[in-house]
């Protein structure tokens, strides 16, 4: 039952040199990614996102960038796909852009940091794809990541940004 599977990961051990158990982790594209998020200009770069944020405020982090993120200067809230399908989360799913604003309000959020675009991003319609997925887990991830990509949509019509470039928006709730 699980042969294929053990087979598969020891030659990502062998060939790829790696522990990671997802087959993306054996591409090119991932290595790429891998590598620039750990090196130090990468890690230069949040930190001039973060530092647009003062000290000691609320920031909640919707993308891949939050590992990097300086927690002892912000209390740092992050969000992923997997999190949001989390129902004790209890998020306004679906609902509208001003429910979203108090549910974040209630949780001490001052500011919002968006990973738009990136590697580790999905499109919209990527989104809308999973909804179609026979898997009710997929679907429920699919759903509720539209919703929260509308509410950012939303806050960027909203709100200007307090710092933009062609990845992440930095946004006061």
């Amino acid at each position: 039952m699980f042969a294929q599977n053990t087979i598969n990961r020891v030659e990502r051990i062998a060939v790829h040199h790696t522990l990671l158990s997802f087959s993306a982790a054996t591409e090119n594209v991932y290595k790429k990614y891998a590598q620039s998020a750990i090196s130090p200009s990468y890690s230069s770069w949040i930190d001039k996102v973060q530092t647009q944020i003062p000290a000691q405020a609320t920031i909640l982090s919707w993308g891949s960038i939050g590992y990097l993120l300086d927690y002892k200067r912000n209390r740092i809230l992050t969000f992923n796909q997997v999190g949001l399908a989390n129902p004790l989360m209890n998020l306004p799913l679906n609902s509208p852009p001003n429910d979203y604003l108090k549910y974040f309000s209630k949780l001490g959020v001052e500011y919002v940091v968006w990973e738009h675009a990136g590697y580790a991003t999905k499109s919209p319609q990527e989104y809308q794809g999973w909804t179609q997925i026979g898997y009710s887990h997929y679907r429920k991830l699919g759903y509720s990541m539209l919703s929260m990509y509308q509410f950012m949509r939303f806050l960027a019509g909203y709100r200007k940004p307090i710092y933009a470039d062609n990845r992440v928006a930095v946004f006061k709730l």
